[in-house]
């Protein structure tokens, strides 16, 4: 019995779906707003994975009641300079994963960080991946 999903059905919803924009400044810091939805009528924790020397999520990790929304700001760390021809092949990775409203009510931090090291070894945990973009500021 397997309890992976497909892309097709996943608990959570991610907005944009496509791909993470980011207009690229050299030297400044850039953010931009993840929405994610829960779809269930029970509580999901979520796990947002990223190259954390380059960017920053806020909040990175935390509980969705059921059919809620939750809005993460996703900060891309000043860089130097931008990357060849502006090709970025970073990922973000939304983890989620069902849990009981007594581990949702719980809100500890370390509980979530097991909840996902556990359920990744046994590949229940629900994922989506959504490359990063960065788009040139036009001079205008």
């Amino acid at each position: 019995l397997s309890l992976q999903r497909s892309c097709a059905t996943n608990d959570v919803a991610v907005e944009p779906a496509f791909e993470l924009r980011f207009l690229f400044e050299p030297r400044k810091e850039v953010s931009c707003c993840l929405q994610l939805t829960n779809k269930t009528d029970g509580f999901l924790a979520f796990n947002i994975k990223v190259n954390k020397n380059k960017y920053r999520a806020q909040p990175s990790i935390g509980t969705m009641p059921p059919c809620s929304k939750c809005y993460v700001i996703v900060t891309l760390r000043p860089q130097g300079a931008a990357p060849p021809n502006m090709q970025c092949h970073d990922m973000l990775l939304v983890q989620s994963i069902s849990i009981s409203e007594q581990l949702a009510s719980e809100d500890t931090q370390i509980s979530y960080q097991e909840v996902f090291k556990t359920t990744l070894a046994e590949k229940v945990v629900d994922e989506v991946k959504l490359p990063i973009v960065y788009v040139p500021l036009l001079d205008g």
